[in-house]
């Protein structure tokens, strides 16, 4: 269940397949689809899309909800909604988010470095000793 959840797989075609179904099923158009570089972290890598949706307020609910029910863990945010510039009765609503997918990286990256030691050496000023 966790492979599916965080794959490890960075493959972003399927991912990218899957939410434009998943924009077809629901009725919204989009306006916009913009896959971002991905964004590596020592535990996991981000796959960032940036999105802008038009439909009706309910197609658009639907559409969110299909991103959130989806099969690996998928987040929307900068979620922004307004009503549609034009004057059409069946696409009242425009939304405008990020959404990222994460997959799971075989290996963690690098450790942090070793903190230097704060305490300075016996004698430097500053350490509240003297030599004699």
């Amino acid at each position: 269940m966790a492979a599916e959840l965080l794959p490890t797989d960075r493959q972003s075609s399927g991912l990218l397949r899957k939410i434009t179904l998943a924009g077809e099923q629901t009725g919204v158009q989009f306006v916009m689809f913009k896959p971002g570089p991905n964004r590596s972290q020592t535990y996991y890598t981000e796959m960032p899309v940036d999105i802008v949706v038009q439909g009706g307020y309910h197609q658009v609910g639907s559409f969110l909800a299909e991103l959130a029910n989806m099969r690996r863990i998928v987040t929307v945010s900068n979620m922004k909604l307004t009503s549609a510039p034009n004057n059409d009765y069946q696409q009242t609503t425009l939304a405008a988010f990020s959404t990222s997918a994460y997959s799971l990286n075989t290996s963690p990256g690098p450790a942090a470095p070793a903190a230097k030691p704060e305490n300075p050496k016996k004698g430097e000023a500053g350490d509240g000793h003297q030599d004699s």
